[in-house]
């Protein structure tokens, strides 16, 4: 049985709002969409993109979330160099019988 390589993240929203305490992560969730001028779906689409998703957010909404964040704009882009070398490095170090599945 082949394993499921788990969904890359596009953008590292996810991560900052994860990093926020109980209470701001609820007023950061609540506020955001507002901020941007969105949606809450398009808000969560945005924080749930993955690399193979057509979602992407628009580089001035990119600069809201980086002073929200208090980050740069290049900090919340997932690095998929460095993301595409850990999948390569997991798929070398699982070894799958395919004629036992």
């Amino acid at each position: 049985m082949k394993k499921k390589i788990p969904q890359i993240k596009k953008y590292k929203i996810d991560l900052k709002l994860k990093g926020l305490t109980k209470s701001d992560y609820d007023l950061a969730i609540t506020q955001l969409p507002e901020i941007l001028g969105v949606k809450l779906r398009q808000f969560k689409n945005y924080q749930h993109a993955t690399l193979e998703s057509n979602v992407n957010i628009p580089i001035d909404k990119m600069v809201v979330l980086a002073a929200f964040f208090k980050c740069s704009v290049e900090d919340l882009i997932t690095d998929i160099s460095l993301m595409r070398k850990k999948v390569e490095e997991k798929q070398h170090s699982t070894t799958e019988y395919s004629f036992l599945s």
